[in-house]
């Protein structure tokens, strides 16, 4: 499980509390409320709408304990349980201030029908402007989780090419070439989807062809050859001497080093690589940024 996602159970988890906290008010202020649509909406149904939405986004990220990797559907329904969370006491709120100005502004017209019309209306404003609020809200959730796992596979590769190297100079060159390859494997997680030949996050069996499906040409033969070594070594069918572990591990920190750098020319959104360079300047100081045209991201970095 990410640190990101542990600080969304956190989260969530202290909004609970906090509507635990507000429970001795629900007597006195719980039947608070409104009629919209043919709908009441009270206190004490906001109240237990979110103590249930936010009981399931805890739920949901809880599963992650289960296993290592990233279960998309069990965060995604997180997210999701979450952002409704954040957003019904606005939306609470919204639809208080439109009951409440339907009711005063239909006297003033003298039509029953104008305030049904109205309410009809402004509800599903500010409906869709809580969508939108949730549906943005929950994408920039989404892009906190990427660039945290990002972040968290990249603590990793260096580990295990430490690793690696201590070993290396220790003298145990099979498991210097082992925990090299560690290093890779990691990194193949980051290989965004559309690049994939297989258009899919890498599986056990399969991480090493994507991999090499994206390195150049003229690299292939020796990744190839690297591979041979590493199942060598693994299986302990031959000792790996000094030059064999160094080349191998030449080859990877090669293989490394073309990942990192494709990396730095995407999107840190979106994945895209098209990105575009613009400068100018502001009262006098010049400035440069890199922009995706797919997403709109900034780096003003």
């Amino acid at each position: 499980m990410g640190e990101f996602t542990k600080e969304k159970i956190a989260f969530a988890i202290g909004l609970l509390a906090v509507l635990f906290t507000l429970t001795p008010f629900l007597d006195q202020y719980g039947t608070t409320g409104f009629d919209l649509v043919g709908v009441t909406f009270s206190i004490y149904r906001l109240y237990l709408f979110m103590s249930a939405v936010l009981g399931l986004a805890v739920y949901s990220y809880g599963i992650q304990f289960t296993t290592e990797r990233t279960l998309r559907p069990a965060v995604v329904a997180g997210d999701v349980f979450y952002v409704v969370a954040i957003v019904a006491p606005a939306l609470f709120a919204a639809l208080f201030v439109i009951a409440e100005a339907a009711d005063a502004a239909a006297p003033i017209v003298r039509s029953p029908s104008f305030g049904t019309l109205l309410q009809n209306g402004l509800s599903a404003i500010a409906g869709a402007g809580a969508s939108l609020a949730g549906y943005l809200f929950g994408k920039k959730l989404d892009t906190k989780e990427k660039r945290a796992e990002a972040a968290k596979r990249e603590l990793l590769e260096v580990a295990a090419l430490r690793r690696a190297e201590d070993l290396f100079k220790a003298g145990h060159f099979d498991l210097a070439v082992v925990e090299a390859f560690k290093a890779l494997e990691v990194a193949s997680r980051g290989i965004p989807a559309a690049h994939r030949p297989t258009g899919r996050r890498p599986r056990t069996r399969d991480w090493f062809q994507i991999v090499s499906g994206f390195m150049p040409e003229d690299l292939r033969p020796r990744l190839e050859q690297a591979r041979r070594v590493r199942n060598m070594a693994a299986h302990s069918v031959e000792p790996v001497v000094e030059s064999t572990a160094r080349e191998t591990l030449n080859t990877v920190n090669k293989v490394l080093a073309i990942l990192a750098g494709d990396r730095a020319k995407r999107c840190p959104e979106c994945g895209s690589d098209d990105l575009v360079t613009e400068q100018g300047s502001d009262s006098g100081f010049a400035w440069e940024r890199s922009r995706c045209r797919n997403c709109g991201f900034v780096d003003l970095g």
